[in-house]
This record gives C-alpha cells, sequence and structure tokens, in this order.
C-alpha cells in the first residue's frame, strides 16, 4: 500500500516551473463523459427522429429539441459528474444566525478539528496517509524542502448538498437552513485579498479506499513548497463511508506548527495561531478555537426556517427581515417554510 500510494504522488511533475502548479487530470471521469455525451447523443437522435414527423410544421422545434435536451442533461447529470453544485446549505440556529449576519458581510465561525462533533474527523485519512508517505520520502526526488514536515490543524465549516432535508434538520437539531451560492463562495477563496481557506467536496471511503481518494484529490490541486502540508489540506476532505448521507462540502483553513520567539527570546516550536483565529466559550463553558470565514453578502440565496406553525413562521421570518436588512442584505433573499416538519 505504500509503494502504491508514493507512486499515485510522484505522477506529479517535478519539473521547477510544473512543480507548484502540477494539475493531474482525472482520465476516469473523462472516459465517463465521454460515454454519457455518446449516449446522450444517440437519444436526442432517436427523440427527435420519432417526434419529427409529428412536429414537422413547427420547424423550429426539432432544431431546438436537441439543444433543449442537452441543457437538461448537463443540469440532471453533467453538474454531478463534473463535481459542480449551485447551491449548498448550511443548517444552524438562531444564536448562530445572530453571528453570521454581519454588517454587509457574512461571518461563519469555523472549529478547530478537534472542538468538531467526531473530533477525530480530520484525523481519519491523515492517519492512513501521512505514515506511508513520510515513510518513503527518504527514496523520492522530492527535496530537502518539500520533505519538511510540518503539523497543521484545519478548521472547518460545513455545508451539505441536500435542501432542508429532515435527516439533517434532526440530526444537528437546527432552526434554519442557509441557502448559499457555492461558486460564490469558491470565487471569494480564489479572489480573497486574505487567503480565505479551501473550498471543496468531501469524499467518502472505507480504510482500503483511502489512499486511491487521497490520491485524486492531491494531484488536482495547486502544489506549494511543502508536500506535507498539501497532504493535510487534501486529508481534511476525505471522511469515513458512514457519514456520506450529509453529502458535505467544506471551507477549510490551517494554522501550522512553526517557529516562534517568546519574549524572553526562546525560540520553540509550536501551534501559531493566526490573526483570523479566535476563542470562545461551547455550550460546555470549554474554551473553543475557532475561525472567521467572511464572505460576501451576495452568497446568501435563501433562509429555510423549522417551524412548522404558520403564524410563529410568519413572525419569524419578519424578524430574519429586519437583522437582513439593519446588516445591508439585498430584499430579494427568500425566506420560506420548510416542507419537513422534522419535529
Amino acid at each position: 500500500m505504500k509503494y502504491c500510494l508514493l507512486s499515485e504522488i510522484c505522477k506529479i511533475s517535478t519539473t521547477k516551473d510544473n512543480r507548484q502548479y502540477a494539475h493531474a487530470w482525472d482520465y476516469c471521469t473523462l472516459t465517463k463523459g465521454i460515454i454519457y455525451l455518446t449516449a446522450w447523443a444517440i437519444v436526442c437522435c432517436l427523440v427527435v427522429g420519432i417526434a419529427e414527423p409529428q412536429i414537422r410544421q413547427h420547424s423550429i422545434v426539432p432544431t431546438l429539441l436537441p439543444f433543449i435536451l442537452t441543457a437538461y442533461f448537463w443540469e440532471t447529470v453533467g453538474k454531478t459528474l463534473y463535481g459542480m453544485q449551485e447551491n449548498v446549505f448550511h443548517y444552524t440556529s438562531y444564536q448562530a444566525l445572530l453571528g453570521i449576519i454581519q454588517k454587509n458581510e457574512i461571518i461563519f465561525h469555523g472549529s478547530r478539528h478537534d472542538c468538531m462533533n467526531d473530533p477525530n474527523d480530520c484525523m481519519f485519512a491523515r492517519n492512513i496517509v501521512l505514515p506511508a508517505i513520510l515513510a518513503n520520502l527518504e527514496h523520492s526526488k522530492f527535496t530537502e524542502k518539500e520533505k519538511e514536515v510540518i503539523e497543521s490543524f484545519p478548521y472547518v465549516v460545513s455545508f451539505s448538498e441536500k435542501e432542508d432535508d429532515k435527516f439533517m434538520w434532526e440530526h444537528y437539531g437546527s432552526q434554519v437552513c442557509l441557502v448559499l451560492s457555492s461558486d460564490e463562495i469558491k470565487r471569494e477563496c480564489d479572489t480573497s485579498r486574505e487567503h480565505l481557506g479551501i473550498w471543496g467536496k468531501c469524499r467518502y471511503a472505507e480504510n482500503d479506499d483511502v489512499p486511491k481518494i487521497f490520491s485524486k484529490i492531491f494531484n488536482t490541486k495547486p502544489q506549494s513548497d511543502k508536500i506535507v502540508d498539501n497532504v493535510m489540506e487534501a486529508c481534511s476532505f476525505i471522511k469515513r463511508k458512514a457519514f456520506q448521507i450529509e453529502k458535505e462540502w467544506r471551507l477549510v483553513a490551517n494554522d501550522y506548527n512553526t517557529f516562534y520567539l517568546q519574549p524572553d527570546g526562546k525560540c520553540v516550536d509550536a501551534e501559531i495561531p493566526d490573526k483570523n483565529t479566535k476563542f470562545k466559550s461551547d455550550i460546555k463553558g470549554y474554551i473553543m478555537p475557532y475561525k472567521e470565514f467572511r464572505i460576501a453578502p451576495s452568497a446568501l440565496k435563501g433562509i429555510i426556517v423549522n417551524e412548522d406553525n404558520p403564524s410563529d413562521f410568519f413572525r419569524i421570518k419578519h424578524h430574519i427581515e429586519l437583522l437582513l436588512i439593519k446588516n445591508g442584505f439585498t430584499s430579494d433573499i427568500k425566506i420560506k417554510q420548510t416542507n419537513k416538519y422534522p419535529f
């Protein structure tokens, strides 16, 4: 397993110019795409061939039909195939909503990995992948700088592909669900002056599948000078298969172990929180480190309220509208009542 894992990683170009921004195309996805498109083209031809005699008098319809069917194919199959997601959903409480909706911005609190519901969540893939890599690095072509091991500590904000979902409402005991644009979150990550974090879809695996899934994620991300940094980032998006029902997307940022000069002049190797790392107490009163992830208000597209009583819903809806107006959000954000009534 160790040799196979390292051989996958070594597929990344090691030339000076390409090493930093190397990308590996997923040929499996490309092949599936070609097969799906070919099959879809055949279906379009058959449908048009069958329908044309009946609709020949409307000459424009046979011409437009393949394009309509292709658009439908892209919306239903293509976006899923290529890992695209229009909206994502963040389930949370009224109390947390007051902290998220701020003046002209959205602020999420990303929990440190050991403060999450499952403290071992981000360590699942790391504990399988990292020992194998470190054991083989001495035999690789990576430079000494790339081999430098720096421990990282992920901070995570979780989202889901599942809209107004009964399981998500019940499992997290949420009161509201924020509807957010996945594209706008990604754009914030790509263009933010201050590095917002890494945006991506979680992959789910059993222990034996982790190296293969890790290699796919690792080889398609831009590479930094330190290979272990990239390893830790990729591992943050791999979860146990038992959690795949959540269909999770994540915002991830890291603190690192690095050198720190103490007031007494002594240099120590320690975890150094950056300026976005803050502290609060959790419901048990324990100290909890977190990071602030700041996103433009345009990313918020709607809010779903978990309330089955119509009169209570309209009261809550109006109060949320007031909260949004006071903080400079546009009036076109849709606030609707859940259809699930889980409680």
